[in-house]
């Protein structure tokens, strides 16, 4: 019996080697691309994709009106020092609807995801996560 040589592509293993994640955490701290929610925009564009493990606390966590209006989880996140007197979210998330009651103002929380954009809420700036995990 002959033996069958299969040749890939090179465009197609290239982007099997590139889709394969290797899970490597960042070293990006909040602080890094804190400018960002002021408007400065080249650490961020640097981060950008990145992925993250960062602490901060609840600041709310709702049911909103997703795509096609199906309810999503939406938790703000307070990434700055906690003894702030007003918490500002700095970061936005989605969650499961399930898990919108799991969460409380002020609750210290862990974010595992990747850097996405800065999002625009009428005048507050938030930086963006996709999450992997929110403990």
């Amino acid at each position: 019996m002959p033996i069958r040589r299969i040749f890939f592509p090179a465009a197609v293993a290239l982007a099997a080697l590139t889709a394969c994640d290797d899970g490597a955490v960042s070293d990006v701290r909040f602080d890094d691309v804190k400018g960002a929610l002021a408007g400065d925009m080249d650490a961020f564009d640097a981060a950008k994709g990145k992925r993250v493990v960062w602490q901060g606390r609840v600041v709310e966590a709702r049911k909103v009106a997703g795509d096609d209006y199906v309810m999503t989880g939406l938790l703000l996140v307070d990434l700055d020092e906690p003894d702030t007197a007003q918490p500002t979210a700095d970061l936005s998330t989605d969650i499961s609807v399930d898990d919108v009651a799991k969460f409380t103002a002020g609750q210290a929380v862990t974010l595992t995801g990747k850097i996405r954009e800065i999002e625009v809420d009428g005048s507050a700036r938030r930086i963006r996560l996709e999450s992997e995990s929110v403990e």
